[in-house]
């Protein structure tokens, strides 16, 4: 996850674009426009792509974040792509709109009811019967697809299979194999153990799975970088990047900062990225601690990644990036779908994991720093191995599959 785009970066209320209201999904046949196909007519047509997903204070921006580095791989193949979202507090409408992509934003529900499956349903801010009233409503007046990408906890097979009247192929991005999916390509870009396995009942056979790490969908800059990377040599004192996410609701940052101290400062210098939704983000950027540099605004974490010699972070979306940078970790869960992710990392020695956030203290993170030796023979060696893991072209494999599928219809 970019600090530079974290939750609320654009959480400002806006008008919907899409309410939805009263829309009856089991009509949808009788009232498509006719000159409308699932298919594209003209081999010659630019791929037509709609992505389904959302960013909210509850669950972070890293779900947008991962479908605009699809969205920008896949523009750059000719293809139209436009975002379905929720007005959610904390959503990023105005970021995706500023890259140039059309937002379809539909409303806050007034409606408190959630279904009780999916596990995180809740993040849906409504019943999946309403979101797939109001999708539907979208799809029928922006015209039919050939993809129809769906990345959200929230949603599964029940709401995937109504919406096959718009969309050609169904493409689900996922990371927790607990729900049944139809569609047509599945990707888990995660390291994992039994990675294909725990599909195998979640998605009928037909539907082929991209799992691993050699399809994480990272920006452009991170392959950019790795030639940078491979010959970053550590010198005294050795550079610490600190980015817990945009939320860091467990506040692993203020534990990190009580955790500095001069002893620190003399070995190590930290940059200490804040995110923008951070509940004591005024407070941490009055920090003065010696050796610590505060920032808020980064539009370039790849560049901070580069440069730095040890992270400690969250275990997310920003451990494939930190892999494909070479750059050792001490990571902390701080979500519950991160937990088995971070065990399996830390049990196999490709990260050093703290633990679940909620079991932090300060002095969790004096041990880490006590034992910490960026410029150890260990350490240079397992970064190599990260950077061997991760090359930064999963985009390209993703978008070429997309395509290639899409020429075989």
């Amino acid at each position: 996850m970019d600090a530079a785009y974290s939750v609320a970066h654009a959480s400002g209320a806006r008008g919907p674009h899409s309410r939805g209201q009263g829309f009856r999904v089991n009509t949808l046949a009788s009232q498509r426009d006719d000159g409308a196909s699932n298919a594209t007519s003209n081999a010659t047509s630019p791929l037509r792509v709609a992505i389904r997903t959302d960013a909210s204070v509850s669950m972070g921006s890293g779900h947008v974040m991962r479908c605009l580095t699809l969205a920008d791989g896949l523009r750059a193949e000719g293809a139209n792509v436009r975002f379905i979202t929720r007005a959610h507090l904390g959503h990023l409408d105005a970021l995706i709109e500023a890259r140039g992509y059309p937002v379809h934003s539909l409303a806050p529900r007034d409606e408190h009811v959630v279904s009780a499956e999916p596990s995180h349903a809740a993040w849906l801010g409504c019943d999946w019967r309403m979101d797939l009233e109001d999708t539907a409503r979208v799809l029928r007046s922006a015209g039919s697809v050939d993809w129809l990408v769906v990345d959200h906890y929230a949603l599964d097979a029940r709401w995937e299979t109504p919406l096959r009247e718009f969309a050609e192929r169904i493409f689900v991005i996922d990371d927790l194999a607990d729900r049944h999916h139809d569609a047509d390509l599945l990707l888990d870009q995660n390291m994992i153990a039994n990675a294909q396995q725990r599909y195998r009942s979640r998605v009928e056979p037909r539907c082929e799975q991209l799992t691993g790490v050699e399809y994480a969908l990272l920006r452009p800059e991170f392959a950019a970088l790795r030639e940078i990377a491979k010959h970053r040599r550590v010198e005294a004192p050795a550079r610490l990047l600190v980015f817990f996410g945009g939320v860091d609701a467990t506040d692993e940052t203020g534990k990190f900062l009580d955790a500095w101290s001069a002893y620190d400062a003399e070995r190590f210098v930290a940059e200490v990225v804040i995110g923008a939704n951070h509940p004591r983000r005024a407070q941490h950027e009055q920090c003065a601690l010696p050796g610590v540099t505060v920032l808020g605004y980064v539009p370039a974490m790849a560049g901070l990644m580069t440069n730095a010699d040890h992270a400690f972070g969250a275990s997310g979306i920003t451990s494939w990036e930190r892999f494909c940078l070479g750059l050792n970790a001490s990571v902390v869960s701080v979500a519950d779908n991160q937990q088995p992710i971070a065990q399996f990392l830390g049990e196999q020695g490709w990260v050093d994991s703290l633990g679940d956030a909620r079991d932090t203290t300060p002095e969790t993170y004096r041990r880490a720093l006590r034992a910490l030796d960026p410029a150890s023979a260990a350490a240079h060696a397992r970064r190599e191995r990260l950077m061997q893991a991760v090359d930064g072209l999963g985009v390209q494999r993703v978008v070429a599959r997309l395509l290639g599928i899409q020429e075989t219809r």
